[in-house]
């Protein structure tokens, strides 16, 4: 049987060996005026409470045979246009203080890479056995 922690530490390295410092967000789910909360929330702007990182996060293009040549939303009949592919290994998002869980990567919808900021079209989870491995963040800009 595969050793499927030693897999997920090899993930952790590259990624971290080969990627850039970026921070995934959450929209601001607070209405933006408190007195007419069925206006919604501002959705222009991240929740900075709500950021997770920095993490390190290896970028791979969106085109050839690899991760990023098709990506599938929830429905496998809808394709997602995206621009750039994220891996995001599991271990560097659980070794954070506080540490966060898959779920939270899940809710983000927004990648800050320095001044590039790139809209999450998809999150796909590797996650072979118990063992969370990586994380592929389909990215539109």
């Amino acid at each position: 049987m595969a050793n499927f922690t030693k897999l997920a530490e090899t993930a952790q390295r590259l990624v971290e060996e080969n990627g850039r410092s970026v921070t995934l967000f959450r929209k601001s789910r607070t209405p933006a005026n408190a007195s007419e909360p069925w206006r919604g929330p501002d959705l222009t702007t991240p929740d900075p409470a709500a950021g997770i990182g920095p993490v390190l996060v290896c970028f791979v293009p969106a085109s050839g045979s690899g991760f990023g040549k098709v990506l599938f939303d929830e429905d496998p009949t809808i394709r997602v246009k995206i621009d750039q592919v994220g891996l995001l290994a599991a271990n560097s998002i659980e070794e954070l203080t506080p540490p966060f869980t898959a779920a939270d990567v899940e809710q983000c919808d927004t990648l800050r890479d320095g001044a590039q900021v790139y809209k999450i079209k998809s999150v796909g989870h590797l996650k072979p056995a118990t063992k969370s491995m990586l994380f592929v963040l389909g990215l539109s800009s």
